[in-house]
């Protein structure tokens, strides 16, 4: 009787998704260190296509497209699994600090909305300001929120199909640090908290 010695195509299937996360891995930690790396003389003159500034957020879609946030309003946007990153925003005043993306409705396999939250301190006012930007199109493009009042958003947490929670410094025009979206954040509203800085939702 002879015995069918082959692969387990459980195990094969497993062994395929775990390279696949492990080269992406590697290639986020190589991009990251050449994106943020202070000492570089990239981070002043990088080569065309090269954008420099520090990064704080990433968020994968899928083991293939990735969208990675930080200073300056950099959105950089992966869809090869990490080989080449391309920056889909104009550089600005601001830092992003979370990006999330909702789960995919159950009734589309359409794409994805997200958000970004961030802000940076008025360096003439002194005063902390908050920025929320969306996307419709798995993050290809962003666009603004007005955020009145809003402080800097630090973090923030998926609740549920476009139900968000952020938390950032303290506002005297909320009086909390800790704000909730249940429309995917076109609006938000705050939730009571005693007092003080929130570092993550």
């Amino acid at each position: 009787m002879a015995i069918d010695r082959g692969e387990n195509p459980v195990r094969a299937q497993g062994a395929e998704l775990l390279r696949r996360v492990i080269s992406w891995a590697l290639r986020w930690a190589f991009a990251w260190v050449w994106i943020a790396w202070p000492t570089h003389s990239h981070a002043t003159e990088g080569p065309p296509g090269i954008a420099d500034g520090g990064l704080h957020a990433c968020v994968l879609l899928d083991l293939d497209r990735a969208i990675a946030v930080g200073e300056r309003e950099l959105v950089l946007r992966a869809e090869d699994g990490g080989k080449t990153w391309r920056s889909v925003t104009a550089r600005g005043a601001f830092t992003y600090f979370a990006v999330g993306f909702d789960s995919p409705d159950s009734l589309s396999d359409g794409p994805r909305a997200g958000l970004i939250v961030g802000g940076r301190i008025d360096s003439i006012t002194g005063r902390s300001e908050g920025v929320v930007e969306l996307t419709n199109d798995d993050g290809r493009t962003w666009s603004r929120v007005a955020a009145a009042g809003l402080p800097r958003l630090l973090g923030m947490q998926r609740v549920g199909y476009r139900h968000w929670i952020a938390g950032g410094e303290w506002s005297d025009h909320w009086q909390s640090s800790f704000f909730e979206t249940t429309d995917g954040g076109k609006t938000w509203s705050a939730r009571p908290t005693p007092s003080g800085h929130l570092r993550c939702a």
